[in-house]
């Protein structure tokens, strides 16, 4: 998981709620683990279709324009 602020809440948190799931929270991490660049950029990209489907009008981001 990438995060911004501190790192510790975050793997503290999340180890809570998912005890039997490895996490790892990293600043950066998508500069550091693919699958979480990839995850960053669908989810980006779902963001505008539903900005475009739900509102009509179309969204410019740093990765896409649908």
């Amino acid at each position: 998981m990438d995060t911004v602020g501190d790192v510790s809440m975050y793997q503290k948190k999340l180890e809570e709620s998912f005890p039997s799931v490895k996490i790892t929270v990293a600043k950066k991490a998508d500069s550091l683990y693919a699958i979480v660049s990839a995850a960053s950029i669908c989810a980006k990209v779902s963001v505008v279709k539903f900005v475009y489907l739900n509102l009509g009008f179309m969204v410019i981001s740093s990765h896409s324009v649908l």
